[in-house]
């Protein structure tokens, strides 16, 4: 039986079939040798450019003629509070519009220049012309931070997010009389505080959260070492329990990177 192999059995042994060798791509404009890869970057890449570089040129050109219109007191205080906030509408409603766009990056760029224009429009209103009372002014930065907040949530914007929490921490800064006003300090906090909480349990970003204890603690430590005093003792205990309980309890529970993260997409 030993002797039983293959050259017994009267049948030869089938061979693989060689397989075919696969064909070359045509070289071309597509092809591996062509200029494909680099005419898809320069037709991804240079229209963008070309945007940026035209929307930087507008936004200088109309800088300089609202400059030279001001010191040659062409145009009042209101009008020039009114032309400010008409100028950072209309960079808003066009940075949303090509914010879904391939131009995402230079349309959240646009909108946060105009989410910071009506910022300065509101507190130039008070602070620079006294147009329109405090409490006003005040209102008006609020409600420029809820839109804003708002605007990026709708949009997934993480940079008009970060702008509106910088000016919404901000505005008792810029509208401080110089006077105690421990109770209305501490509720502004609770409600930019809750509304923070709020997009972090609605939104992954790491931002968030930081931004608005570090601009919590930046505030209360700013009334305490200018009003601290034994008479007020209770009034700094009640707002220091009260700030840890809420970041404490009301953060969403998820994984954090450390760091603030600024990014576009």
């Amino acid at each position: 039986t030993s002797r039983c192999d293959s050259r017994t059995t009267g049948r030869a042994v089938p061979r693989p079939a060689s397989a075919t060798p696969p064909a070359r791509p045509p070289s071309g404009p597509g092809g591996p040798g062509g200029a494909g890869p680099a005419s898809d970057f320069a037709s991804n890449i240079g229209p963008k450019i070309m945007v940026g570089v035209g929307a930087l040129f507008l936004i200088v050109t109309l800088g300089l003629l609202v400059k030279y219109a001001w010191d040659s007191e062409w145009v009042g205080p209101t009008g020039r509070v009114l032309f400010g906030a008409v100028v950072s509408l209309g960079l808003i409603a066009f940075g949303t519009r090509i914010m879904g766009r391939e131009y995402r990056p230079l349309g959240q760029a646009l909108a946060a220049t105009g989410i910071a224009g009506l910022y300065v429009s509101a507190f130039g209103a008070h602070g620079f012309y006294d147009l329109i009372p405090r409490g006003a002014a005040g209102f008006l930065m609020v409600v420029i931070t809820a839109c804003a907040v708002l605007l990026a949530v709708r949009l997934d914007a993480r940079l008009l997010a970060g702008l509106a929490w910088v000016g919404g921490y901000l505005t008792p800064v810029l509208l401080s009389t110089g006077e105690d006003r421990a109770l209305s300090l501490f509720g502004y906090l609770v409600l930019l505080d809750a509304g923070a909480l709020i997009l972090d349990h609605r939104k992954p970003w790491s931002e968030t959260m930081p931004l608005a204890m570090g601009g919590t603690l930046v505030l209360y430590g700013g009334w305490y070492a200018r009003f601290m005093s034994p008479d007020n003792f209770l009034i700094a205990a009640f707002g220091m329990v009260l700030f840890t309980v809420l970041f404490a309890f009301g953060m969403a529970r998820k994984e954090r990177s450390q760091g603030l993260a600024v990014v576009f997409g």
